[in-house]
């Protein structure tokens, strides 16, 4: 439906044409219930952007004249994989987007500009006439009343929070989620790229705005562009019986998918079910550190395609293969050569003609075994099991030589991910971080100053710099999967955990919940989140009750360091703030510090770095100030810290 919020003129059009297909008021059969998008980060405020995911699939009208194929737009991921389950795929029809989003909403009502700016529900509907799903955004329950009652739109429920103007406040504006409806087959889908009306459709205006997927395109032939972030695409596999053998391809295009469907080739199945659409696992679309790009050949005579992941220079490996009869077809993602958190393998097996099969499960492999893939070789990438992991991003930073240990670094930001899932910062990436999670492992603006993790890699350790998803007490949890993920691949690897400010605090929280944690770094992190959120300065209140929600009940307790059970604890801890720290004052450090001598852990380094000399110019630490040769004073410490553990 057209936006009725600005003037309802386009809902007279679809009324008119549903007066034209059958009589007023018929409501008909649902194939999807009620929704409402879970919010996860509970009891945090802080907002978070989910994505619209966009499916397609071929459904019985239950009126005469309706469309036979119906288009749904999905925020809910239990929704999403209900639906998937049962038979729907992902649309290309409105993006070429790698998973099928077009736009992203917030999971709940979110003000901006000291609440001079606000978000507005976005609705979905399905009418029976056209057997269709409209989407309105709109917080006008008559007007959803009148839909409902005179027309036969039945009110879905909300899908998430957009905007009702292309211009919300920010750096970026908000894109038009626009309508397109076929007159002749009923058919319905909406987009947020530039691409024309498909064929026999009409553009019937933005019903509202939403988070755009990515810059936005102004070249019709390139519709949408790369999102700013690295984004994980799925990788479909599709096959196609040609003279009598069965080819397996894999693509993480919705373009090249989207046109191979269309041109005889199906979704596989043997190795996920069809409910997962073809989808085996998850690629980067672009490299992040510790990735490594996985490549697809042909091979014409022995009828087969095959994958590689290639570390370094591929021309050498592409040449050699190309002298084989290998065509490389070019890189189909970004993933890692070793098995990672939240990695399943992908692993080929040849039959007797040399053809390969890949596969990623134990049915997989069965099929393998009984369709004459009896050679399995060693797995040749290790593939994401999911878009959006319990730690939605992570890289790897790896110095030269044997690593001293694993430090996961985790970014501070008032318990905010850096994806970023807030409205203030207002700037892409949408979903998916990539170099901003890292950002403190490149140099700083300060010239000659170095993060936590360069210095780190720089002596000898390897570092894994994660995301989280916002809110502190799930970003609590998030971490905690992807240490327990991580043990599991390291079992006797001496493990540490490091960050500044909210990073620091979950740095901390996460040693002191888990007994195999060697060591931390927390720069100027809360230790006690009542204690610190009771300090002069309002700044605190403010970010610990957005992080956590108000302290009504054991969630700000669970979640302070300082107050848990030391006992048995042998993590060595090493804690510093600046002496101009208002934010987190030092006394938050002793609070930690009393607490581990109370409970006979090792004790902590502490260090207060002094404040500046009159005149002197302010060198940051978190945040506070200090001078030159205090904060080098800081460096050499923590340097001689690692070096004891």
């Amino acid at each position: 439906m057209g936006n009725a919020l600005s003037g309802r003129r386009p809902i007279s059009v679809v009324v008119a044409t549903i007066v034209l297909i059958t009589g007023l008021g018929m409501t008909g059969a649902q194939p999807a219930g009620a929704v409402a998008p879970p919010i996860v980060n509970s009891p945090s405020t802080i907002s978070r952007l989910i994505p619209m995911y966009a499916l397609r699939k071929a459904v019985p009208p239950p009126m005469a004249g309706g469309a036979t194929v119906s288009h749904i737009v999905v925020t809910d991921p239990d929704e999403w994989r209900s639906l998937r389950a049962n038979g729907w795929q992902m649309d290309s029809t409105g993006t070429t987007n790698c998973d099928g989003i077009i736009g992203y909403l917030f999971d709940r009502p979110t003000t901006w500009g000291a609440g001079s700016g606000h978000t507005k529900p976005v609705h979905r509907f399905y009418n029976p006439a056209f057997n269709g799903y409209f989407l309105n955004t709109t917080d006008d329950q008559a007007f959803i009343d009148a839909l409902r009652i005179h027309y036969g739109f039945e009110d879905q429920g909300i899908i998430g929070h957009g905007f009702t103007t292309g211009t919300p406040g920010g750096t970026h504006p908000a894109a038009p989620l626009r309508e397109f409806l076929n007159g002749a087959t009923k058919e319905l889908y909406y987009s947020t790229n530039v691409a024309p009306p498909g064929p026999g459709y009409t553009d019937r205006g933005a019903m509202g705005y939403v988070r755009p997927a990515g810059p936005a395109s102004t070249d019709q032939a390139v519709p949408d562009t790369q999102p700013a972030a690295a984004q994980l695409c799925p990788v479909s596999m599709l096959t196609r019986t040609i003279d009598g053998m069965a080819w397996h391809l894999a693509t993480s295009s919705m373009t090249e998918r989207a046109a191979k469907l269309a041109s005889g080739w199906t979704v596989e199945s043997t190795d996920v079910p069809a409910s997962a659409d073809g989808a085996v696992g998850y690629l980067w679309d672009r490299p992040i550190p510790g990735s490594d790009p996985v490549y697809r050949f042909r091979h014409d005579t022995l009828r087969s395609y095959y994958y590689l992941t290639i570390h370094g220079d591929p021309t050498s490996v592409i040449s050699t293969r190309a002298g084989l009869g290998f065509i490389s077809e070019g890189i189909i993602g970004y993933g890692f050569s070793t098995p990672q958190p939240g990695t399943v393998a992908w692993t080929p097996a040849l039959n007797a003609t040399g053809a390969a099969y890949y596969s990623t499960t134990p049915a997989g492999a069965s099929y393998a075994a009984s369709h004459g893939y009896t050679s399995p070789a060693a797995p040749i990438a290790n593939l994401l099991t999911s878009a959006d992991l319990p730690t939605p991003y992570y890289d790897i930073h790896r110095p030269a030589g044997t690593p001293k240990g694993i430090v996961v670094y985790i970014h501070g930001g008032g318990w905010k991910a850096d994806l970023p899932y807030l409205l203030e910062g207002y700037v892409l990436p949408i979903f998916l971080g990539d170099w901003q999670a890292a950002g403190e492992a490149a140099p700083h603006a300060t010239p000659n100053e170095t993060g936590i993790p360069e210095r780190l890699v720089a002596d000898g350790w390897t570092i894994y710099s994660i995301d989280y998803h916002s809110g502190g007490a799930l970003a609590a949890a998030n971490i905690q999967w992807f240490l327990t993920q991580l043990r599991q691949l390291e079992p006797n690897a001496k493990v540490c955990t490091a960050g500044a400010s909210a990073g620091g605090h979950l740095a901390l929280l996460s040693a002191v919940r888990r007994p195999d944690i060697a060591c931390v770094i927390s720069q100027a992190g809360p230790t006690n989140l009542a204690a610190n959120a009771a300090v002069p300065n309002p700044g605190a209140g403010t970010l610990i009750t957005a992080g956590f929600g108000p302290n009504l009940g054991p969630v700000w307790t669970a979640n302070s360091p300082a107050l848990a059970d030391l006992s048995g604890r042998t993590t060595r801890v090493f804690m510093a703030t600046a002496a101009e720290d208002t934010l987190v004052p030092p006394g938050q450090m002793t609070l930690m510090a009393n607490a581990l001598v109370a409970a006979g852990a090792p004790p902590a380094v502490q260090l207060t770095l002094a404040a500046r000399q009159p005149g002197q110019p302010c060198v940051g630490f978190i945040h506070g100030c200090t001078s030159q040769a205090q904060l080098d004073y800081y460096k050499a410490q923590e340097l001689a810290f690692m070096n004891s553990i």
